[in-house]
């Protein structure tokens, strides 16, 4: 994202909370993070030899289900559960 604010001289830089606010938005892009190679055959190995395999991720959950699907550590026939 890159937006801009311009700031008055009087303002208290010192004070953060109004630096975050009221943006004038300029333009957004997005940025794909593709999986390294061979992760979906490495945890189909670990997998197949009966390593447990756990994600833990910061993720929405939508993103978080997806990166789990495309390196094969879910399948259609898996539950999600969400822990707070």
């Amino acid at each position: 994202m890159f937006a801009m604010k311009t700031l008055d001289d009087q303002e208290n830089l010192d004070n953060a909370d109004h630096l975050e606010r009221d943006y004038e938005l300029l333009g957004i892009t997005g940025v794909e993070d593709m999986l390294q190679d061979n992760v979906k055959t490495c945890i189909s190995d670990f997998m197949d030899a009966n390593i447990k395999v756990w994600m833990l991720t910061g993720d929405k959950g939508a993103t978080a289900q997806n990166i789990g699907m495309s390196c094969g550590i879910l399948d259609d026939s898996m539950e999600v559960y969400k822990v707070d």
